[in-house]
């Protein structure tokens, strides 16, 4: 069976790139195409993988809200209606908005595979033909003690902290400053995560803001 992977980069880290590709090999899939969708003006783990790889970048500008996913979207309904010997469609993403996608591919005969983490809504996970969670193995994770301390001196155990301070803190002692750093696509997404270590305030409107759990 022939399959079309698109991954959405600014939702998923680059440490399940190989997950993703063995479970397709492993399920006897030939992968047709290979897309990858993000802002190659904003530093992430997935632009040296992409680099080395015969992987497609797409470049999106994230100027607007859910460009990403507008631009995967668009290029997976066409290439399913123009590529007549595609079986399946793969969508690496744990974003709830491809749902619409996901039920109009179905329609056009195709199997329709999600690749996403935990946090992926059940009635997202329900919609694909096949939904393969991704689970972050220990060797694959960064230590976080770093980020914990952080968190720690600048807000206490149960205060809220800017993240921007935490940041700031990790600069200042020559630690890892950036979420790919720990194999992850934004500060958002470590916290969400692991998120039995971290809570954010969704009140907190001008900047993220995190404390411990």
């Amino acid at each position: 069976m022939k399959i079309a992977l698109y991954f959405d980069c600014q939702n998923v880290s680059h440490v399940f790139l190989r997950d993703v590709i063995s479970y397709c090999q492993n399920e006897r899939y030939e992968i047709i195409i290979k897309k990858a969708y993000k802002d190659f003006t904003k530093h992430c783990g997935w632009d040296e993988i992409l680099h080395a790889s015969d992987i497609e970048s797409v470049q999106v500008f994230s100027s607007k809200p859910n460009c990403v996913d507008v631009s995967l979207c668009l290029d997976a309904l066409d290439d399913a209606l123009v590529l007549t010997q595609l079986d399946a469609v793969g969508i690496v993403s744990s974003d709830c908005d491809f749902t619409p996608l996901i039920i109009k591919l179905k329609k056009l005969g195709k199997t329709v595979l999600g690749f996403g983490e935990q946090k992926t809504k059940q009635s997202v996970k329900d919609a694909y033909s096949n939904f393969i969670l991704l689970h972050r193995q220990i060797d694959k994770i960064c230590d976080l003690s770093d980020i914990v301390q952080a968190v720690k001196e600048k807000g206490g155990s149960n205060s809220y902290v800017c993240n921007a301070k935490v940041v700031n803190f990790l600069q200042n002692k020559g630690n890892k400053a950036k979420p790919a750093d720990y194999g992850f696509t934004s500060w958002k997404n470590l916290y969400e995560s692991n998120a039995q270590i971290f809570k954010i305030n969704p009140d907190f409107k001008s900047d993220l803001a995190v404390a411990l759990v």
